[in-house]
């Protein structure tokens, strides 16, 4: 009854807070609250969504720019428009990606929220906004308030928080602002956190359910509490004292019951001592005694704002290298001491002999530009006009139930900024290295504005998208056998196969797509541990191109691995003139 209580009044919480509207005629316009309370995630996206009303008997085009800037030289604007036809509601959401400088939660960057602005256009008509949706509550913060985690308001946050070790509540996990059936149904609202913790008696939509698993299938850590008296979730999982881990893509699940029905009251009066304990010591507040007597305290600290391992994967430099820029210093050094010669005594004495010193207002900006253009084009000439970029990714290929989840890190470098901008996908989750500004034009999917690269600087970004996808290898066996079909959609450069029936299958020529391919296998021998994602990453790249369809030694029975030149599961925002791709398929077949 209490629980039932207190999802009613969050609910109603969460709808009355729902104020910031205004009306414009026949248009109504109201901004929603953010889910997560206003608190600043690291590396996430930024969003806003509006209720857009036309009361109205014909249709209307509202298009809302919004633009905030932080003091650490970082700003977003983004612009999203939407025809809404006569008599009807619709939903408009804005959201942009983030730079990432530091995700660490011992070593959290400082974002200070110094400008906000919100404009409305209605049929092309600017129109005067109320402070309540033009006085933006942006996301902003610094260490004590930024967030790695969320947790479900149905649970305690007092017990289950404590139990963590974390003893103020302002310590990077936050009660979310509004029940979990309400909560986003993108999985872009959750990039950036590493935890989110859920009650196994949260009531959660179908569509809230899928970006939960999306955020797991790209590394994140679902952990479901099961309450004291609740029924233990998984029909087909006894309940263990530690409960049970699920790995799921990049990422896992977690569910246990760490206050039991039987400790209940035994565990509360190490709630309160943890709620005394001095908060520099939270990470060691547990005795062994009541680590062996409440066993899933482990796993609770053990999953908490852990680093999700696509993020631990060190790609070395060579993977995504562009060429370096060699501009010939001393030339320049010369060029700009003639510059000076030239701009200073030379311009002066001869306009002094003609008796025209006035002209120097004139031919000193003249003589400027000259030399600036012959700079330009000398190193423009010097370096090339084309644009070069590398990518280095992983995509876990899953064709028993086509899912593909993949995360690559792109370099791009040019001359001049793409003219179209860099265009993903909506489904691309997308961040930017370093600090910057980013501008998300009014088009389809995620398209940013060319001003987030500068000329002949190296952008950075990262891109990780989870899906379902038909692409996959076809394998038949035939004993020492294996007749292979390209369905990937790109020639696959190389490929090693472990059989369910341990047979182990090399090719290092090129397979074109559609083409097929048979290959001989030998059994395995002394077949190793299963190794995470990191150390696979290690063993591939401690070995050079042409050794890496030998050394795939470490795949379970029924994957492959296949080495790829090109960017299949996820857009890489330009095509550059030179592009080097390395990307690694581990399918499940």
């Amino acid at each position: 009854m209490e629980q039932a209580i207190r999802q009613l009044l969050l609910t109603c919480l969460f709808i009355v807070a729902t104020i910031h509207a205004a009306d414009f005629k026949e248009i109504s316009i109201e901004r929603l609250p953010q889910w997560h309370d206003y608190a600043f995630i690291p590396g996430g996206y930024q969003s806003n969504t509006y209720r857009l009303q036309n009361k109205g008997d014909k249709p209307a085009a509202v298009t809302i720019r919004e633009h905030v800037v932080y003091s650490n030289s970082i700003d977003y604007t983004r612009t999203r428009s939407m025809a809404l036809a006569p008599m009807t509601t619709a939903y408009l959401s804005l959201y942009s990606p983030q730079f990432l400088q530091d995700t660490s939660p011992r070593r959290a960057p400082h974002y200070y929220l110094r400008d906000t602005t919100c404009s409305i256009d209605i049929n092309g008509k600017r129109q005067e906004l109320p402070d309540e949706l033009f006085h933006m509550q942006a996301p902003a913060g610094y260490s004590s308030n930024l967030i790695f985690g969320i947790v479900s308001p149905s649970l305690p946050l007092n017990d289950y928080k404590t139990l963590l070790g974390f003893i103020h509540e302002h310590d990077m996990v936050k009660l979310a602002a509004s029940p979990v059936e309400q909560w986003p149904t993108h999985v872009r609202e959750y990039t950036g956190l590493t935890t989110i913790w859920i009650s196994s008696e949260d009531k959660i939509t179908p569509e809230v359910r899928q970006a939960l698993d999306d955020f797991v299938h790209l590394g994140g850590t679902l952990i479901t509490i099961v309450p004291p008296e609740a029924p233990w979730p998984l029909t087909n999982v006894p309940e263990q004292a530690k409960g049970h881990v699920s790995n799921v893509g990049f990422g896992r699940i977690v569910t246990l019951r760490p206050i039991s029905r039987q400790n209940k009251t035994a565990v509360q009066p190490l709630i309160q001592r943890l709620n005394a304990v001095d908060r520099t010591r939270r990470y060691t507040v547990f005795t062994e005694q009541e680590r062996n007597r409440y066993p899933a305290l482990e796993p609770l600290r053990h999953f908490t704002f852990r680093r999700p391992e696509i993020k631990e994967i060190n790609i070395p430099a060579n993977f995504l290298e562009t060429p370096p820029h060699t501009i010939p210093l001393f030339t320049l050094f010369l060029v700009m001491a003639v510059f000076g010669v030239i701009i200073g005594p030379l311009n002066y004495w001869y306009l002094q002999k003609k008796g025209k010193q006035l002209l120097l207002i004139f031919t000193t900006p003249a003589i400027s530009i000259v030399f600036c253009l012959l700079v330009f084009l000398f190193i423009t000439f010097y370096e090339g006009w084309r644009s070069h970029g590398a990518a280095c990714g992983f995509t876990m290929l899953d064709q028993t139930e086509h899912r593909a989840n993949t995360f690559a890190r792109v370099v791009m470098d040019a001359a001049l900024r793409p003219s179209g901008g860099f265009t993903f996908s909506a489904d691309d989750l997308v961040t930017f290295k370093d600090n910057g500004s980013i501008d998300v034009l009014d088009a389809p999917g995620q398209t940013i504005a060319p001003s987030v690269m500068k000329p002949r600087v190296p952008l950075k970004y990262s891109v990780s998208r989870t899906e379902l996808r038909r692409e996959q290898l076809d394998i038949v066996f035939n004993g020492d056998k294996a007749t292979v079909t390209n369905g990937l959609g790109a020639a696959v450069a190389s490929l090693v196969i472990l059989s369910h029936d341990n047979f182990l299958f090399n090719h290092d020529q090129p397979v074109q797509p559609g083409e097929t391919v048979t290959l001989h296998g030998s059994p395995r021998v002394n077949p190793p541990e299963p190794l995470t994602l990191p150390q696979i990453a290690t063993t591939l790249f401690d070995e050079t191109e042409e050794k890496i369809p030998y050394t795939a030694t470490w795949l379970n029975k029924g994957q492959y691995l296949a080495k790829l030149d090109e960017p299949v599961f996820y857009s890489t925002g330009m095509k550059p003139d030179f592009f080097h791709v390395t990307h690694f398929i581990i399918g499940k077949f």
